[in-house]
């Protein structure tokens, strides 16, 4: 009876688990601003290398969040090819424009 029992509620708990909505876990971006699940925003690095690759692809550089995340490489050549605009200054601090060693006056 008692393996019946427990076979039952590990079956229960298994679709369960498997009913789960993973999409709702996710990640949700606004810009460079992650969305906390109150509903505040604050900045994260996942969603400023979203919005880099978002702003570039909008100028001409097709690049995917994963790839720009994940290569600091192609993140400074993108950046020090839009690193200059507003929106993405923040998240190219260190890889754009201002690390080629010269000072702006």
């Amino acid at each position: 009876m008692k393996k019946t029992l427990f076979a039952i509620g590990a079956a229960a708990l298994a679709l369960t688990a498997l009913n789960a909505n993973p999409a709702a876990a996710a990640i949700q971006c606004d810009g460079p601003y992650q969305i906390s699940k109150y509903g505040s925003s604050f900045r994260s690095s996942y969603c400023e290398d979203a919005h880099i690759a978002y702003v570039a692809s909008q100028r001409g550089r097709y690049v995917s969040a994963d790839a720009i995340r994940h290569n600091p490489s192609l993140k400074a050549e993108v950046c020090r090819g839009i690193g200059h605009l507003p929106s993405v200054k923040l998240g190219c601090i260190g890889y754009g424009q201002e690390d080629t060693g010269f000072f702006r006056n």
